[in-house]
């Protein structure tokens, strides 16, 4: 399941190829906090062996960039090479590879939307 969704299939398609309904594996991603740490874990390295890539192709990129720069103001490679560098467009957040504080994380949230419905009540009596 693991190597399906890091491979960018969508989820029906990955529960589909280890034979399991995408209901089950919602309510992994949901409630299972092993698997979910799992998953961050696992994207978390995909990520740093793409940047570690990039990162390899920085200079030369640069390079190049500064070149056709010089000679065209190519703009739209120069935006590119930067998006493609992190110099530009944030990073999204995966979120922890820890189960714990994954379950932790939870179940504050869940006390928090509880204590807001409760006051939303109390208000509006």
């Amino acid at each position: 399941m693991l190597e399906a969704l890091l491979a960018g299939r969508s989820i029906t398609d990955a529960a589909a190829a280890v034979g399991v309904s995408r209901t089950t594996v919602h309510r992994w991603l949901k409630d299972d906090y092993l698997f979910r740490a799992e998953v961050n874990a696992s994207r978390h390295a995909l990520r740093q062996t793409a940047l570690a890539r990039l990162d390899a192709l920085c200079e030369r990129s640069i390079e190049v960039l500064r070149g056709a720069l010089d000679q065209a103001s190519d703009t739209r490679v120069a935006f590119e090479v930067l998006k493609g560098c992190g110099v530009l467009g944030g990073d999204r957040a995966i979120g922890t590879s820890d189960a714990d504080l994954l379950e932790s994380e939870e179940h504050s949230d869940t006390k928090e939307r509880k204590a807001r419905i409760r006051d939303r009540a109390l208000f509006s009596l």
